[in-house]
């Protein structure tokens, strides 16, 4: 599997936790912190295979 695939993968996954943690706070299945934690944590892990799928792309570039 590609870093992009893995990528897209993880913005779904964070695009569903943004629409269903309010409601889930709201009904006190997940706290505001914890909720807030794994937003933090998966944009996080976005940014840093972002950042690794763009090097990749330099280094595939500058390779002859």
């Amino acid at each position: 599997m590609r870093t992009s695939q893995i990528i897209e993968e993880l913005e779904r996954e964070l695009k569903t936790r943004e629409k269903l943690y309010p409601y889930w706070i709201r009904e006190q299945k997940i706290s505001e912190t914890v909720a807030k934690h794994r937003i933090d944590a998966l944009t996080e892990a976005i940014a840093i295979l972002s950042e690794k799928d763009k090097a990749e792309d330099t280094q595939l570039t500058l390779s002859f």
